[in-house]
């Protein structure tokens, strides 16, 4: 069964017909305000992605050349050419030949020696003057001894090292090399390592519709969270398990979607459409679908929901069409079967309803203040994801769960801001642990998470800054947040255990210094949030949800540097030692209620 992307053609027919109505020129020149969604976590490969019409693209002035030159020819570009896996017999027949060279190594049996011996099996494959049926068996048995003996890091650096050279699938290799894992685990610290290679690859396995590995996966994920005795991940695991079921039960009832020329049909649209959203939560492409179906109720909601994405983040946005797109989902959820597709439905109406009430003035604020309640009541738990946690409007949303983690084996390569930016920061020399509620980040005085500088950063009016801090030692100045201590803001940690937070309205100095006023503790986890209130003229530092100093701001307003904001690092050359979970960023200044409720929701477990 082919669900698949087709050829370029195909996107084209969707987008025509998605954009039929006054939306039209709209959506095609704010493709990537829809692909901003939080929903959304990664873009339609469907989509085209066209110039954006507000930056003129560059040309070189024509020169007329001196005298003709021949065009150059390109480089041929090398094609990589994966190796066949042998058959049984013949990877039988190799492993022998290895036994039979190795048996001196074989003959030891202490765990240190058959490390050793996964390790000289793994440099013995990696050799390509070595016969490639004894490289693939040398890589699969160090594999299968790095795996009895629950060595994790080489386990995983032995799959990548097979799935480079043979035309095997690496999900499938990890997947099956972690649940061989699972029994031989033999310390928390990599058994932690493990559940987060587990909680990736299960999304990797849901993204690629591979839904009996992640079923799989989610148990074994549940085996070693008993262990740990980890509610929180215990919990994820269940919830894993039983959504890779029901997907994997909705994905089989799709049946054939085209027609016999290959091409799908309005009604195979449709059926993608309904399944994409409501069960898959992969909200771009399942709207395409529905808009290009055979329904014109799921059509006009779909293109509803489309518009919606394009007007809400332009300047002077009203919020009206997220009322609009928030109403129509509501209206269609209560239609919508029992279970998950009406929770979908109510949740996307939530989700509508949540963006557009800090655009609303006037008497539909209130309304759709009172819908929200109405459907949180409704939805109850369900309704508490991560959205509900943090005040609306952040600029930086870093919460440091599995979905917003990218690893590349055991190794965090980046985070994805859940504010809704869509942007993936790179992160190197941090590594996620388990924290009192769900995953933290540990940095260990050289690692960072580099944020860049996008423009949502660049905040020169009020701005509040919010993080869970774990403080291994105090020795040096380190900074946990840096952007520009004379411009934007920074944050040092003081050997006395003192932060401080500077601001300054030149990119080149002056700057004022906002210290707290109480020192934090080491090896404890502290709630700190500092609010630079413009209008009030003041600079408050608040404690685990408490204000506990005020100051007088000093200047009007902040300035715009070209500094990145890096977290965990900074001008100092010291970076912090300890832990960071939930930071956050947002262009307002933060209520003491505000501040209260983001301590007290994310308190959990500290």
């Amino acid at each position: 069964m082919d669900h698949g992307n087709r050829p370029p053609r195909f996107a084209h027919r969707l987008l025509s017909l998605m954009l039929a109505g006054t939306c039209a020129t709209a959506l095609v020149t704010s493709v990537g305000a829809v692909e901003a969604d939080p929903l959304l976590p990664k873009p339609d490969p469907l989509v085209p992605k066209p110039v954006d019409p507000k930056t003129p693209p560059t040309t070189t002035p024509v020169v007329p050349p001196t005298a003709l030159a021949p065009a150059p020819v390109p480089a041929p570009t090398k094609k990589i050419v994966l190796l066949p896996v042998p058959n049984e017999a013949t990877q039988n027949t190799a492993l022998e030949a290895l036994r039979e060279t190795f048996k001196d190594e074989y003959s030891k049996r202490k765990p240190s020696d058959r490390l050793a011996l996964a390790q000289t099996l793994l440099e013995f494959g990696k050799t390509p003057s070595t016969p490639a049926n004894e490289r693939f068996a040398a890589v699969r048995e160090a594999i299968d001894l790095a795996t009895k003996q629950g060595e994790i890091d080489l386990t995983l650096e032995a799959v990548a090292v097979l799935a480079k050279a043979f035309a095997v699938s690496e999900r499938e290799e990890t997947g099956r090399a972690l649940s061989a894992l699972t029994p031989n685990l033999a310390d928390a610290a990599t058994a932690q390592t493990a559940v987060f290679a587990m909680l990736s690859l299960i999304d990797s396995c849901i993204a690629a519709d591979d839904y009996a590995l992640a079923m799989r996966l989610s148990k074994d994920c549940e085996t070693i969270a008993r262990k740990l005795r980890d509610q929180s991940i215990i919990a994820r695991a269940k919830a894993l398990g039983e959504r890779t079921k029901e997907l994997h039960d909705e994905f089989a009832k799709l049946g054939e979607l085209r027609d016999l020329l290959g091409d799908m049909t309005p009604d195979g649209h449709r059926r993608l459409g309904q399944f994409l959203c409501l069960f898959k939560n992969d909200w771009l492409p399942g709207l395409l679908h529905f808009a290009a179906g055979d329904d014109k109720a799921w059509g006009d909601l779909a293109r509803s929901d489309l518009a919606a994405h394009v007007s809400h983040d332009k300047p002077g946005s009203d919020g009206s069409q997220a009322t609009a797109a928030a109403e129509a989902w509501r209206t269609r959820a209560s239609d919508l079967p029992r279970g998950t597709q009406r929770e979908s439905g109510q949740l996307r109406a939530l989700t509508w309803y949540r963006r557009a009430l800090p655009l609303l003035a006037g008497t539909a604020k209130p309304k759709v203040d009172k819908r929200i309640s109405e459907l949180e009541r409704a939805l109850g738990p369900v309704a508490q994801g991560s959205l509900p946690l943090y005040p609306p409007g952040s600029a930086l949303l870093l919460t440091f769960e599995a979905e917003t983690l990218s690893l590349a084996g055991t190794r965090l390569t980046g985070v994805v801001d859940a504010s809704g930016s869509g942007l993936r920061f790179p992160a190197t020399g941090v590594k996620p642990v388990r924290g009192p509620f769900g995953i933290a980040l540990e940095f260990d005085g050289t690692g960072q998470i580099d944020v860049g500088n996008p423009k949502q950063m660049q905040i020169a009016g009020n701005q509040t800054i919010a993080f869970w801090m774990w403080t291994a030692v105090l020795d040096l100045r380190r900074n946990p947040y840096n952007k520009s201590y004379t411009a934007e803001g920074t944050m040092t940690l003081e050997p006395s255990g003192v932060v401080n937070y500077f601001y300054g309205p030149q990119s080149t100095g002056p700057y004022d210094s906002v210290g707290m006023n109480i020192a934090v503790t080491p090896k404890t986890w502290i709630h700190l949030a500092v609010v630079r209130d413009f209008t009030s003229k003041t600079v408050t530092w608040y404690r685990n949800g408490k204000a506990i100093n005020t100051v007088a701001t000093v200047y009007a307003t902040a300035s715009i540097s070209n500094q990145p904001l890096l977290i965990g690092n900074g001008y100092t050359g010291n970076g912090f030692i300890g832990q960071l979970d939930d930071v956050a960023v947002w262009p307002r200044a933060l209520s003491a209620p505000e501040v209260l409720g983001l301590y007290s929701a994310t308190a959990t477990g500290r």
